[in-house]
C-alpha cells in the first residue's frame, strides 16, 4: 500500500444508496484534491493491467473532470464527462487516443465509474456495464501531479458534485474483459474497498480534515 486514508469507520453512501454520508464535495468552481507526482501514477507506461474506479454523484450532469494527471496542456490523461458522454483521454503530445460513449447520468444519484486496462485493451464502465472500448499499444508517462475534481490546465474543467471510494489499483480486481462490442460487465462494489499489496491509492471520502473547509482544508 502506497497511500491509504481512512479517518473514520462509518460509511453508508454510496454503497447503500444514501447520499448524505461523508464524501468529498466539489463546488464546480475551483475545488480540487491533488497529490504530487509519483511513479505509482504511471499506469500507462507499459501494457500491465491497471484499474481506476470511483463513485460519483453529480450536482449537474455535465460533469467535467473526475481524475487525471497533467504534465502540460498537451501531455495528460484524464477521465471526464462532457454533457452525458463519459471519456478517457491519453495524450502525450504526439499520440492521442480516446475511449468514449454517451451515457444518461442522473443528477443527485451515485454512479460507479471504472476504467479497466487489460493489457492493451481499455474499457469504460458505468454501474457495472461496459459502454466504451479502445485497443492501443502506445505508452506514455507524465511528471505532473494526480488530481480529482479539476485541474489548472486548459481552463480547469471543474467537477460539480460528490466523490467517494476513489481507488487506483495495479491489476484487474474486477476480472474485466473489455471488448469492442462492447458487452462486458463487472460486479459493482457493495462494500468499501480494502487495501492490499496492489492498492496504489485508496481514498474513502470520510477522512478527517483540518484547517478551513473546501480547497483550503488538509
Amino acid at each position: 500500500t502506497k497511500l491509504l486514508i481512512h479517518g473514520g469507520e462509518a460509511y453508508t453512501a454510496p454503497l447503500t444508496g444514501e447520499t448524505t454520508a461523508p464524501c468529498y464535495v466539489f463546488d464546480g468552481t475551483s475545488d480540487q484534491l491533488s497529490l504530487p507526482d509519483h511513479a505509482d501514477w504511471d499506469l500507462f507506461a507499459d501494457t500491465n493491467n491497471a484499474t481506476i474506479d470511483l463513485w460519483v454523484n453529480f450536482s449537474a450532469t455535465n460533469g467535467k473532470d473526475f481524475i487525471g494527471q497533467y504534465e502540460g496542456a498537451q501531455e495528460f490523461w484524464r477521465i471526464y464527462t462532457t454533457i452525458g458522454t463519459l471519456k478517457f483521454d491519453l495524450f502525450d503530445g504526439s499520440q492521442v487516443f480516446q475511449c468514449a460513449d454517451t451515457h444518461n447520468f442522473i443528477a443527485d444519484t451515485w454512479h460507479h465509474v471504472a476504467l479497466c486496462k487489460v493489457g492493451i485493451e481499455y474499457g469504460l464502465y458505468i454501474d457495472g456495464t461496459q459502454i466504451a472500448y479502445v485497443s492501443d499499444a502506445g505508452t506514455a508517462t507524465f511528471t505532473g501531479g494526480l488530481f480529482f475534481g479539476g485541474h489548472t490546465h486548459v481552463g480547469g474543467d471543474w467537477y460539480d458534485g460528490k466523490m467517494a471510494e476513489m481507488r487506483i489499483y495495479d491489476g484487474n480486481p474486477f476480472t474485466a474483459a473489455p471488448n469492442a462490442t462492447p458487452d462486458d460487465t463487472i460486479i459493482v462494489p457493495t462494500e468499501r474497498h480494502t487495501s492490499d499489496a496492489n492498492t496504489l491509492l485508496l481514498i474513502h471520502g470520510d477522512e478527517a480534515k483540518s484547517g478551513t473547509t473546501g480547497s483550503g482544508a488538509t
